[in-house]
């Protein structure tokens, strides 16, 4: 029994030895004090390695916990009382709009996307005896704010970039594609306050400027008043048909678009939903000539115009008799017959354009 104690005894440095030392940051209080909340985002896991799992499989694991603890602590101050003012901007900016608009504001301001934590560091322990385990992560505040920062500034250019484009499709009358660009603005608009947040809760002292306020809030009202502009714009589906020896002729179709456009028009591709569905179809129904004369090119068909609301065909007619001087169908002269076509087709668009205007003017 003694010889059995004293080799018990001879054995405990041995397996003292054998274990790991623990790390100082295992400790809660400790990893306190070298990882201050002042300075630092930390996470921490700890656990076994399971049956059958190697050590690698159980760090990784053990890792993603960390990470979801660091990112867990993050999310408290996003939360709770961090940067109130970036909430209060979206909703000033949103007073006096339609409540559907307000409700589209308030369902962006708490969405967050998966948490990016930058630069982060891993710490890492295993003991092969007990095959306990721990990680620790942690990232600095200031490298955690920089990272935002750039964020900032990327998202504000692309969402200023989402509204020119806005603009622009609704200069040429795509009003539903410019719905589709204002929803992609208005994420944006919810990336940015995210990362706004973000850095406010690195640096409790950062300020207005520091967010880049006033450009976001120049660029919120911006998108607020392009999504009450749109969201009251009347749309207009069109398709305009159109042969020219025997060949499909897309140029109706976009001439007839191009001057409804600029009386104000705007456009969608689907049918189902629009405000108005104009629909032409046209060929060339006789060519007239002579030796040393011009080309005479007449085209006539059909034109439709449908309430979308009501879905009632407000008009039905031919084209030649959409206005008077037209008997033998929409006439174009050229001493080339496509060019006569051509001239024939666009005085086509105008006949169909001025038509529509006079049923909106009703």
């Amino acid at each position: 029994m003694k010889r059995a104690l004293v080799l018990c005894l001879a054995l405990l440095p041995l397996l003292a030895a054998a274990q790991a030392p623990k790390p100082e940051w295992i400790d809660a209080g400790q990893r306190r004090g070298l990882y201050p909340d002042a300075t630092f985002f930390t996470g921490f896991a700890s656990g076994f390695v399971r049956q059958g799992e190697t050590v690698e499989a159980a760090t990784a694991r053990l890792k993603a916990d960390a990470q979801g603890d660091a990112a867990q602590r993050i999310e408290v101050y996003v939360q709770s009382e961090a940067l109130n003012s970036v909430q209060s901007v979206q909703h000033k900016t949103a007073e006096g709009l339609d409540e559907d608009i307000k409700r589209m504001f308030s369902k962006q301001t708490y969405a967050s996307s998966s948490m990016e934590i930058p630069n982060l560091q891993v710490l890492t322990w295993c003991d092969p005896t007990t095959r306990e385990a721990a990680v620790m992560v942690y990232t600095k505040r200031r490298d955690f704010m920089r990272y935002y920062d750039r964020q900032i500034e990327s998202l504000l250019g692309r969402m200023e970039a989402a509204l020119d484009n806005v603009a622009q499709l609704e200069s040429q009358g795509a009003q539903m594609k410019g719905r589709a660009a204002a929803e992609e603005a208005l994420e944006l608009s919810s990336q940015v306050e995210y990362s706004q947040r973000m850095v406010a809760i690195a640096d409790a002292e950062a300020s207005l400027e520091d967010l880049q306020m006033t450009r976001y809030t120049e660029l919120l009202k911006r998108l607020a008043a392009t999504i009450a502009r749109l969201r009251h714009a009347t749309t207009f589906y069109v398709r305009c048909d159109a042969t020219i020896g025997g060949s499909a002729y897309a140029m109706l179709d976009k001439e007839v678009r191009g001057l409804l456009a600029a009386r104000g028009c705007n456009f969608t591709d689907e049918a189902e939903g629009a405000d108005w569905r104009i629909v032409a179809e046209a060929g060339v129904i006789n060519t007239q000539h002579m030796d040393g004369m011009p080309y005479f090119v007449y085209v006539d068909g059909t034109l439709t115009v449908e309430n979308g609301a009501t879905g009632k065909r407000v008009l039905e007619d031919r084209l030649s008799q959409l206005e008077p001087g037209h008997p033998d169908g929409i006439k174009g002269g050229e001493y080339k017959p496509d060019k006569a076509a051509r001239i024939a087709y666009s005085e086509t668009a105008r006949i169909v354009a001025e038509a529509v205007m006079r049923i909106l003017q009703e």
